[in-house]
């Protein structure tokens, strides 16, 4: 009889050898007998073939559950036998029929499963060599108590990122997601890669132990597991996504490896037991929230925090070094530093790093070392009753947000060596009156200034060459703007909704974008100087234009006048090229219009 060896040759892509094992009178009965030799002997070449059939082979006398086999090239529900899995613990069972899976570039990717119970996903399938988990391949299987995945795979993919602006506005869903019973997870030496949600909301895991060789864990892939008491993490790890592990009720302490530089947003936020966090020297890089909700968290170390800055600082948590602030303690966020909102930090800092005070909602009052050279993104974003910012030492650069929505900050004195503005750096400083900006400066991003709705004044410094969009956007007390020579465009929407603009003086050859200047409706005068192209709408909607000079070889493009419905004095050069519609529904229009039937007529 031969119906084991039958299936266990064609669960291995071996079916062709049947015959040879015929030949030689070879048995069910006897192959727990056979050895390397033997099977080196019926052909079998392959060191790694050999060792897998001797193993499957020392397992025969358990029971086998077999079933008929329906071979499909790419996918599907080969049916093959039921091999018990090695491990210390539950018996992990292999049900080939309980997968299904799909075929690119000769390696098997697991995408759906029918079973329950403990399950060992195979390591091939219609002989091409399992390596990935899908997204969903697991999801919602509440049946699952526990997985083996096996060697040779390297990755568990990322859900489908919906792109909404929101992180909990939906619900991801993983490879292992919403597995509900599911108690033990067996992860093999060759993963390197767990992605986002894969094992969110399972909640009844316990323990989990990631292996070494494992670099990034996604956003939420953890996320609720809230049975979760134990997490070994990969010494080979670097980056822990946001929410990787935020809701992780049960988890009480935290041990995270040497060589991890990245901690995101909300990382370990809700874990409502969690009292202790050590730190390694590696982290470059730690969100203000990661221990957000962690109300028992009493202790917070980093391996080798330098004691003379630690007890001046003892509310922020620093770098190895004691050069870095990496995010103010959850303890001391609330009342902020010392319960008066005035953060002072002492000489010897030199950066602040990403999110480190992000809606800090108590901090008022701010000192900065000469020694800083560097502030990260986000760094003070929301401080909502910060009122006065003073940038000294050699910062060169505010990077995205840094102040963003800072709506209580009145004053701002900016390092006199700075070269660029980020990204929405000041947007939304509700509270900002005046901004001096320093001569070195170079670079603007986009909206760097939006909606800084108490701005009455801003001069751009000499060398700027644009103006990027949205950069006063909506800046409706702004009443005056010096414009340098330097600047060879303005883009659109740049002065966009600034309802109190007066006047504006335009360099010379500027290209002007699209609504650049559109409902400036308090601009009563404009001279376009020589070589200028406006482009759509720039000036469209200004309703209280009354006056307009054009230099020589301009351009205006359609529509860049429209709706400027007090428009009548014009004076255009001869050489500047105009729209047909540039004024459409002006004064000026109509009078043009009248014009051209007098000439017909």
């Amino acid at each position: 009889m031969t119906e084991k060896l039958q299936s266990i040759l064609e669960a291995e892509g071996l079916a062709s050898l049947l015959e040879k094992f015929n030949e030689q009178g070879v048995t069910d009965s006897i192959l727990g007998d056979l050895t390397d030799p033997d099977l080196k002997e019926l052909g079998i070449d392959k060191l790694g073939e050999r060792k897998r059939l001797l193993a499957t082979f020392g397992k025969c006398d358990e029971p086998f559950a077999l079933s008929a086999n329906t071979n499909d090239a790419t996918s599907s529900e080969a049916a093959l036998p039921t091999v018990p899995a090695e491990t210390d613990g539950p018996e992990f069972r292999t049900i080939v029929s309980e997968y299904q899976w799909s075929v690119m570039n000769g390696e098997a990717t697991i995408t759906g499963f029918t079973g329950k119970g403990y399950a060992a996903i195979p390591q091939q399938l219609d002989g091409f060599r399992v390596t990935g988990i899908a997204r969903r391949a697991f999801d919602g299987c509440n049946l699952l108590r526990g997985i083996k995945i096996p060697e040779g795979v390297t990755k568990i993919e990322s859900s489908e990122q919906s792109g909404s602006p929101s992180f909990w506005e939906f619900r991801q869903r993983g490879a292992f997601s919403n597995c509900t019973s599911i108690t033990d997870v067996l992860l093999p030496r060759s993963l390197n890669f767990i992605g986002a949600d894969a094992f969110r909301n399972c909640s009844s895991l316990t323990k989990i132990t990631i292996p070494d060789g494992v670099e990034t864990i996604g956003d939420g892939a953890f996320h609720n597991c809230c049975s979760l008491k134990h997490a070994v993490l990969s010494g080979s790890l670097k980056t822990i996504g946001r929410a990787a592990f935020a809701g992780c009720s049960s988890l009480k302490e935290v041990d995270l490896p040497e060589g991890l530089s990245e901690l995101h947003r909300e990382a370990f936020s809700n874990c409502a037991e969690l009292a202790t966090a050590r730190l390694p020297k590696s982290l470059i890089e730690m969100s203000q929230d990661v221990f957000d909700g962690c109300q028992k968290l009493a202790s917070i170390t980093c391996a080798g925090w330098s004691p003379d800055l630690a007890h001046r600082t003892k509310e922020l948590l620093l770098s190895a070094d004691g050069k870095t602030v990496l995010c103010i303690l959850p303890a001391y966020r609330e009342k902020c530093i010392g319960g008066n909102g005035e953060l002072i930090l002492p000489t010897g800092i030199e950066s602040i790093g990403t999110m480190a005070f992000y809606e800090c909602a108590m901090l008022k009052s701010l000192q900065l070392p000469d020694t800083l050279t560097e502030i990260g993104s986000q760094a003070f974003y929301g401080c909502a009753q910060l009122t006065t910012v003073n940038i000294l030492g050699a910062v060169l650069e505010i990077p995205q947000e840094a102040f963003s929505k800072c709506t209580s900050l009145s004053k701002v004195t900016l390092s006199a060596g700075l070269t660029r503005l980020g990204y929405e750096a000041f947007a939304g400083c509700t509270s900002l009156t005046d901004i001096s900006l320093p001569p070195s400066l170079r670079e603007l991003e986009t909206g760097v200034f939006s909606e800084c709705s108490s701005l009455t004044s801003i001069a751009f410094p000499e060398g700027l060459k644009e103006l990027p969009a949205g950069t006063v956007w909506r800046c409706r007390s702004l009443v005056r703007a010096e414009i340098p020579k330097s600047v060879r465009r303005i883009w659109g929407g740049a002065f966009e909704g600034c309802s109190s603009l007066r006047a504006v003086d335009l360099p010379e050859g500027v290209t002007i974008g699209d609504e650049a200047f559109s409902d400036c409706v308090a601009l009563k005068e404009l001279q376009i100087p020589a070589n200028c192209q406006l482009a759509e709408k720039a000036f469209c909607g200004c309703s209280s234009l009354v006056s307009l000079r054009v230099g020589t070889k301009c351009m205006l493009n359609e529509l860049c006048f429209a709706h400027c419905i007090k428009l009548k004095s014009v004076s255009i050069a001869a050489s500047a090229h105009i729209a047909i519609n540039a004024f459409h529904n002006t004064p000026y229009n109509e009078s043009l219009a009248k014009k051209v039937r007098s000439w017909f007529s």
